[in-house]
């Protein structure tokens, strides 16, 4: 599966919570742990192979192999942050695909997106070079993708076909009923084609104004995002920025959360010439900075969504990265 230093989106988890919610089980119950905290864009994303164990535990309980074609449906642009403002608010369709493929990190760093462009069509494809997270997680991401394109664009949205890697399915005519059309597996790729004339949808919120601002602020996120070539360290930074909002994350649970000991975590960062401290508090400092552009935040908010258990001490610590208290920019 090589998902290992992979992550997707929190915004997923908490999709896949609120649906389980919605046919009335505990979702605690299902997937053994609580919901990601709502909070403001962060660098920092969910373990991709933590997310297929969710899926794989929500799916055994409600016995539903099909869960991901459900859970992707119920996707929103709000869903996607920064991210899914500045795509909404482009003027085509083919234009958001465009910006989707450079920011597609900070919702799904599995396998980079390729565009292929033809007279007609354009292929928008995911290789299995670098992993295969499985039937599940696939399936919930290309539903998600072809239902936010749904929701944002001026007009039908129906892929000319889509590719799985995957084994086809039981019941294959479930997805051909979501996606409208004809849908292949055991693919050497995974694929959605849309057509030329699809992708010239104008989009509902189109609005350039709000496209430059939304632009800036998703390449100020992307430039926080940990760097392909520190793999270990960017998944102790992942793991850190998934475990805030329980409290300060420590080594050990860290580690577990990455399926290794905490000496082999250690020895990981000595490694890199980094320590657990330092990644801590590097995570906390680039999610400090974003909150505090977020208006509806206060210090003491800010300090619990960083795992401080009391705000002098984020301002303790915000001095010794400033020289300054933190203060809300409105």
């Amino acid at each position: 599966m090589q998902t290992a230093n992979r992550t997707i989106s929190p915004a997923f988890v908490r999709l896949l919570h609120d649906y389980v919610q919605s046919l009335g089980l505990d979702a605690w119950r299902v997937l053994g742990e609580a919901r990601p905290a709502e909070s403001p864009e962060q660098a920092v994303g969910f373990p991709m192979a933590h997310w297929v164990e969710l899926l794989r535990r929500a799916s055994q309980h409600m016995d539903d192999p099909l869960l991901g074609l459900r859970i992707g449906q119920t996707i929103e642009p709000r869903h996607l942050g920064t991210l899914g403002f500045l795509l909404q608010s482009l003027p085509t369709l083919g234009a958001a695909m465009q910006k989707l493929q450079r920011y597609q990190r900070l919702v799904y760093d599995q396998t980079p997106m390729l565009q292929l462009v033809e007279a007609d069509y354009v292929d928008l494809v995911w290789g299995i070079d670098q992993g295969q997270p499985g039937s599940l997680a696939d399936d919930t991401s290309i539903t998600a993708l072809i239902y936010y394109c749904r929701a944002i664009a001026a007009g039908p949205v129906i892929p000319q076909y889509v590719q799985f890697v995957n084994p086809a399915p039981r019941n294959c005519a479930a997805y051909r009923a979501a996606y409208g059309c004809p849908v292949e597996f055991t693919a050497p790729v995974t694929r959605v084609r849309f057509s030329s004339a699809t992708l010239a949808l104008p989009l509902r919120a189109a609005n350039a104004d709000l496209s430059t601002l939304m632009e800036r602020q998703t390449e100020q996120l992307l430039a926080l995002w940990p760097t392909p070539d520190e793999p270990f360290v960017a998944h102790i930074r992942t793991a850190i920025g998934a475990l805030l909002h329980d409290g300060e994350p420590t080594l050990p649970r860290v580690a577990e959360r990455l399926a290794v000991t905490p000496r082999t975590a250690q020895r990981h960062l000595q490694q890199a010439g980094t320590s657990f401290r330092t990644e801590l508090e590097t995570v906390r400092r680039q999610m400090a900075e974003i909150y505090l552009r977020d208006a509806r935040l206060s210090v003491a908010d800010i300090a619990l969504l960083l795992g401080y258990s009391e705000h002098s001490a984020l301002t303790r610590s915000y001095r010794q990265w400033t020289g300054q208290a933190p203060r809300p920019r409105r």
